[in-house]
């Protein structure tokens, strides 16, 4: 959809101009001109989708979400009780997509951060809150693969002598 329908998607240009919450497709193309698309042709008439719903997440100049809810012709138009039960559940939706976002722009984040540490020729390690190895880069892998003092058991840094573990423990408090 993206690569290709994305661009002629009937429903996009009048669903940014209405921004009325909870949309019926017909409410922004008519069936006849709907019809007429190769969006509707090639791809909604073989998926069997013929009725939709748009339920707006983030509307941004840099960013349109919305979810689409379909129905195939044996179910008909979506109806006022439909409409209803999709604005009670938009708030819900747009925090879903909201999380969603912020969700996607940590990983991305971390994978940068991963990205930065691999560049650096010195052995380090990313841990999490309880302890297990998150990340290391090559040069820590390097250094574990190596069994020269230091491993990871149970997922956890690890030292060879019980002394250094217990300082190693000791700096590393979680």
């Amino acid at each position: 959809y993206n690569r290709h329908y994305s661009g002629l998607d009937p429903y996009s240009q009048p669903f940014l101009k209405s921004r009325n919450g909870v949309v019926c497709g017909e409410e922004l193309v008519r069936r006849d001109d709907l019809e007429k698309t190769e969006f509707y042709n090639d791809f909604l008439l073989p998926s069997g989708l013929h009725h939709a719903t748009m339920i707006p997440g983030a509307i941004t100049p840099s960013r349109l979400e919305l979810i689409s809810v379909w129905r195939g012709p044996e179910h008909g138009p979506f109806g006022e009780d439909d409409r209803q039960l999709f604005d009670l559940l938009l708030p819900h939706l747009q925090s879903a997509l909201q999380v969603r976002h912020v969700l996607a722009g940590s990983r991305a984040r971390a994978l940068r951060a991963e990205a930065a540490l691999d560049a650096v020729p010195t052995a380090s390690f990313i841990l999490s809150t309880s302890g297990r190895v998150v990340h290391m880069n090559q040069a820590a892998e390097s250094l574990v693969r190596s069994q020269d003092g230091i491993g990871i058991l149970n997922d956890r840094l690890a030292a060879a002598d019980p002394a250094a573990q217990t300082k190693l423990h000791d700096t590393v408090v979680f």
